[in-house]
This record gives structure tokens, sequence and C-alpha cells, in this order.
């Protein structure tokens, strides 16, 4: 399975069951059954999964990390957190001046449950640690040689994309837009009808 989990167990009567991310391990009592889904497989599962509101997310690949947060990769480690993904890149003036304001946001927020993970693409990224650095930054970042953009869709920056805490899909920027002050509220506070702007 792509679609990342917490680690889950479990027994009955003659055995158990461990199950983490990608791998399934299940003792029958005098059977043990060990499954694996292939990279390929997961990226053929992975075509048909669509990015629409409710869809799972899934998970990133760092080729480094500047800031880095624990299980920053294993997107299934937020749930119960409101996640946003912030594609950017630092030859794009409009992904820095979002970048700036989601980094006050984490600081404005995490306390409450808002976990925000630039992604920058590794094209560019040789004095990126500089630049965060220079400029204050907190919030964690994801150096991507490009398989997250991929399975994400994005081909231009910035882009963002915001998860509830039950680790689905609440809202993807269209045009490079970040989501509204009333859209993260409505996360952060966990109610009900998801506000369009």
């Amino acid at each position: 399975m792509f679609v990342p989990e917490r680690p889950r167990f479990g027994a009955f009567a003659d055995g158990g069951f461990v199950r983490w991310d990608d791998a399934q391990l299940l003792d029958s009592g005098g059977v043990l059954i060990a499954d694996y889904v292939s990279p390929a497989e997961a990226d053929r599962t992975q075509q048909k999964h669509r990015l629409v509101r409710g869809a799972i997310p899934f998970n990133i690949e760092a080729q480094r990390w500047i800031n880095p947060i624990e299980k920053g990769d294993r997107i299934g480690w937020f749930l119960g957190k409101v996640l946003l993904l912030h594609f950017w890149a630092t030859w794009s003036p409009e992904s820095i001046e979002q970048l700036a304001h989601y980094d006050e946001l984490y600081k404005k927020h995490k306390d409450q449950g808002l976990v925000v993970i630039a992604i920058h693409s590794a094209e560019g990224a040789d004095d990126l640690a500089a630049f965060v650095a220079e400029r204050g930054y907190t919030l964690p970042i994801a150096v991507d040689e490009g398989a997250s953009a991929q399975r994400y869709g994005i081909w231009n920056f910035p882009q963002s994309i915001l998860f509830d805490r039950d680790c689905r899909l609440a809202w993807l920027s269209q045009e490079g837009e970040t989501p509204s002050p009333a859209q993260l509220k409505h996360l952060l506070d966990d109610i009900d009808a998801f506000p369009a702007h």
C-alpha cells in the first residue's frame, strides 16, 4: 500500500498482525504471512489515485531536509494535525513571498496542530540552507528530486495543498494561491462545513 498509515497492531485467539505503511505481517498461529507492495505496484496504484477533496495524501521523498521534522516523509504520522504542503522554488518571487507567509502561520499555529512542510525542487537548491538561515525560517523544508512533485501533479511553483486532521485532502491551490484565513481556521477548529474561500 502506498497510502501512509500509522502502525496498527491486533491480536486474535491464535495469532496477531502488524501493519506499517507498505508492509503487513500476519501470524495465524501455524502460518506467518508477510505482504509487501513493490514500488512498481505502488506507482501503478498511484496513477489511479486522483487529487480530489477527501483524497488520502502521498508520502513525500526528500533528498535532504532543512529544519527537519520527525517522520516528515511519512504523511500518515500527521494524523490529528492540519498539514499544509507548499511546493516552492527560490527562483519564484511569489514562492518566496508565500514561504514567508507560511513560516509566520507555522510559528503562530503550530501549537494548535498546524504542520507546514515546504518542498523545494532539487534544482537550484545548492545554496538553500544559507537562503533559509539568512531569513530565519523555522518551518521544515524538504528538498525534492522530483518524485514528490510528480506524485502531487505539481508542474509549476508555487502550489499548496491542505490536509485536514483526518489526513484527507481539504484544499488544493488552482493557480498558486494560498488558503484563506477562514479555510485554515475551519480546519484548525475542526468545523464541519469547509468554506469555499
